[in-house]
């Protein structure tokens, strides 16, 4: 089996339909969106630190909120259930 690029943006052997419960990802017509429990395994794209969750609209996913990282204090926003992870540098 060929490698693929799964919803965490890694390379895997797995077919996309055994990631089952372990997809961090609620799948809509409109793609991927945010879960709580993605902050398991999100950290800083620019010091790997933790980040902490602020949520203005939620339902069955986050919708509108942001990330920010306890140890750079980089924010990176969550708009229409995506996060914005791109470091500061290349928006």
């Amino acid at each position: 089996m060929l490698p693929f690029l799964n919803p965490l943006g890694r390379f895997s052997y797995d077919s996309p339909r055994d990631l089952g419960r372990q997809d961090p990802f609620i799948h809509t017509a409109h793609g991927p969106r945010t879960r709580r429990d993605l902050l398991d395994i999100l950290c800083c794209p620019v010091c790997k630190g933790d980040l902490a969750l602020a949520v203005i609209e939620e339902a069955e996913e986050i919708l509108k909120g942001s990330l920010t990282c306890g140890s750079c204090k980089n924010v990176y926003s969550i708009e229409d259930g995506i996060p914005d992870l791109l470091p500061p540098g290349f928006k």
